[in-house]
């Protein structure tokens, strides 16, 4: 249901009562005019048998008594007041000899045709009168009512005018670029932020073609042509696109890297075109190159060397550098223990470089649940025992499995190593399988001791 308080709502009602009010006026006014064209008409009526009455009165008075029949008989075809005709016949007997009853009846005819005279014009002016106020109020309606439109018409330019500010004040405020490209490509708007990073004025880049001044260049450097640009494909697929990498060329010719995302502008079932928003992401790109840097420095700076260290130790705990004391073997030993967990430490970093990258690969293997935990349960004895906390083994499902060893083990090792740090002295961990839909579960419950 329409809004009644709608300016377009009230401007349409406007003129139909406006049109109503015309068309009445418009029926009225036919009617006064027949009104007064019949009133004329009789008074031309009356005037000719006034006319004839005084020529009557000449005649009889000449005593032309020839005369005084035909105008007496062309009297009675004319009058139509039943009085007057029967008047008119007794005229017409006391001829061809006048006396004084036909002066009488002579005097009285032209009295009752001053009269009726008279009435006539009376009927006459009247008619005009309310023909000319009915006329006067109408136009006065009328001209009401177009004020009253004009009116509407006025607040409805006002709130369009208002809204439109509004809109302007919104996009001029935002940190992002927004523009609008019709169904050719040509840009229509532009907002303050869009200018400041492309570098041109509203007035330089409006009536342009956004995909020749701006988006010609891919971010590989080569020609992306408007025929094979995804942005320009909005247009003829009527489809949203987004990417979170591309390139806007700058008036200053330099490469902007941005964030795009571009939707079709439909108004009454039809494209008109697109609205793109896009985002300045120099900053972002500048982080994901120091980034890389470190993960470039972490895999070539820090674990080569680490590598050298931990197979320096490794030669010297075999003996290769001669007999050592039990205190500078423990020392040995500590020391690639620790090479190893950094090393460990720099491959889990470039693993997770990996999986932001996409490249992470699995190498699966077939094995059983209960090696894996028994390989994990083994290698962390020692840090059990020196935590004092029981580590123990419960396998209640054993199935054969597809996984990548070394992950998995890693994952249990953590797992199981934030237990044994985080468990309180003289409590028990177990390491545990169990059967699952679909597949296994690995426990890990903290018990007491008693």
């Amino acid at each position: 249901m329409p809004n009644m308080r709608s300016p377009h709502v009230l401007i349409m009602t406007s003129i139909m009562v406006v049109m109503v009010a015309f068309a009445v006026a418009g029926f009225e006014n036919k009617k006064q005019f027949d009104r007064m064209i019949e009133s004329r008409k009789w008074v031309v009526h009356a005037l000719e048998v006034k006319l004839i009455l005084e020529r009557l009165k000449s005649a009889i008075d000449h005593n032309d008594i020839y005369v005084a029949n035909r105008l007496t008989n062309e009297l009675r075809t004319m009058v139509v007041d039943p009085m007057q005709a029967k008047r008119g016949a007794e005229l017409e007997a006391t001829l061809p000899a006048p006396s004084t009853r036909t002066e009488t009846i002579l005097n009285d005819l032209r009295n009752a045709e001053d009269q009726l005279f008279k009435r006539r014009m009376a009927d006459l002016q009247a008619n005009a009168a309310r023909s000319a106020s009915f006329v006067s109020a109408i136009n006065i309606f009328a001209l009401l009512f177009q004020i009253i439109l004009l009116g509407v018409v006025w607040y409805s330019f006002g709130q369009s005018n208002a809204a439109n500010s509004r809109l302007k004040a919104l996009l001029s405020s935002m940190a992002e670029g927004v523009y609008q490209i019709d169904s050719y490509g040509i840009c229509k708007f532009i907002n303050a932020a869009a200018e400041t990073m492309l570098g041109y004025s509203s007035a330089e880049i409006c009536g342009n073609n956004m995909h020749d001044l701006v988006h010609h260049t891919a971010p590989d450097g080569s020609h992306r042509s408007a025929e094979h640009c995804l942005l320009m494909s909005v247009i003829q697929t009527k489809q949203p696109y987004r990417t979170s990498d591309d390139i806007f060329i700058t008036k200053q010719g330099l490469r902007l890297p941005v964030e795009v995302a571009a939707e079709p502008l439909v108004q009454n079932g039809h494209l008109t075109g697109a609205v793109v928003c896009f985002r300045d992401i120099t900053e972002r790109k500048e982080v994901e190159r120091r980034l890389s840097e470190f993960y470039s420095t972490v895999s070539h700076e820090l674990r080569t060397p680490l590598t050298s260290i931990r197979g320096a130790f490794g030669l010297l705990e075999g003996g290769k550098g001669g007999d050592l004391s039990p205190k500078a073997m423990k020392l040995v030993s500590m020391g690639r223990e620790e090479s190893e967990r950094l090393v460990r430490l720099i491959n889990d970093i470039l693993d997770i470089r990996k999986i932001e990258a996409g490249k992470f690969e699995l190498n699966l293997s077939s094995t059983s649940a209960d090696q894996l935990v028994l390989k994990t349960v083994e290698s962390l004895k020692t840090l059990a025992e020196q935590a004092e906390i029981h580590l123990s083994v419960q396998i209640d499902a054993a199935p054969a499995l597809t996984v990548d060893t070394d992950r998995i083990t890693q994952v249990l090792t953590n797992l199981v190593s934030n237990a044994l740090k985080f468990s309180p002295r003289m409590s028990e961990v177990v390491v545990g399988t169990a059967w699952a839909p679909g597949g296994v579960r690995f426990l890990l419950p903290i018990m007491a001791l008693e």
